[in-house]
């Protein structure tokens, strides 16, 4: 049996938790749709259509339900937009300190950046997330018959283009571009089995979701693994290559490989029989 003084401090000790916790900072908007908290400092300076706040914790974290978006970092120097009336927005955002966006899709997956510092700029138009040092990009899409396509990218500097935060599509990536040795990993899952595991690494990437393509150059390989026995592709790896393209259905699924090499090429389609 607890003594009852022991009982006592256990009590107060858990209501100042409470308490605590109930009186953390938060800025939030009206509709409940945008907020930031687990901010140790801030500043807010007004501006025509809204204000900056800069803020710095351990971390710092923020939501806007409205984009699709979660952020959190240890220190963030933020440009949001305010319509009379309506939800905020954010519009610029630096982030550093283990900075972490993510975009949700309307399907279930969404991409997610994360790196020491990034730069976010969220217009009507396009987002775009500059990053100037190391990063892990992550993107998983789903397809109509429950497919899913996860590619991983991790190299020292690039760019990130999404589509217009407020539109919240099947898939927000629209392009990557990276002038670093990279790694590039693709896999395919479906009702539980790995489709396909594929490891790229190369010199410089670029991949455009208009044109379903990833383009990687300069010293390339390819690793491709873990394929079922009845499932598409080939399981082996390719090396000494200067350029490999590959499109992917609409499906996310990967349709062909191109490789090429000095001075010869080759091409692996996937599906094909055994």
């Amino acid at each position: 049996m607890i003594p009852r003084s022991l009982a006592l401090v256990l009590t107060l000790l858990a209501f100042t938790a409470v308490a605590q916790q109930a009186t953390k900072p938060m800025l939030e908007d009206k509709k409940g749709r945008f907020k930031v908290w687990g901010f140790l400092s801030t500043g807010i300076q007004f501006t025509p259509g809204g204000f900056e706040f800069a803020a710095s914790g351990n971390p710092v974290r923020g939501q806007s339900l409205d984009q699709g978006l979660t952020f959190s970092c240890r220190t963030l120097d933020a440009k949001v937009a305010q319509p009379r009336g309506g939800a905020m927005r954010l519009r610029e955002g630096t982030m550093k300190g283990a900075a972490r966006v993510e975009v949700e899709s309307a399907s279930g997956g969404g991409t997610v950046v994360v790196s020491e510092t990034l730069n976010l700029t969220a217009s009507q138009s396009e987002a775009v997330v500059a990053l100037p040092g190391a990063f892990t990009l992550t993107n998983k899409a789903t397809s109509t018959d429950g497919g899913l396509r996860t590619v991983t990218v991790t190299s020292s500097a690039g760019t990130v283009r999404l589509d217009p935060l407020e539109a919240q599509g099947k898939d927000p990536l629209r392009g990557v571009t990276v002038a670093a040795r990279s790694t590039i990993r693709i896999v395919n899952t479906k009702n539980g089995l790995t489709m396909r595991d594929m490891t790229i690494q190369g010199n410089r990437l670029e991949y455009d979701r208009s044109s379903r393509r990833l383009v990687i150059t300069g010293a390339v390989t390819i690793d491709a693994k873990d394929v079922p026995e009845d499932g598409p592709g080939f399981e082996g790896t390719m090396s000494g290559l200067n350029r490999v393209t590959v499109n992917f259905k609409e499906d996310y699924t990967v349709d062909r490989i191109q490789a090429q090499g000095a001075p010869g090429s080759a091409e692996v389609k996937e599906g094909g029989g055994g």
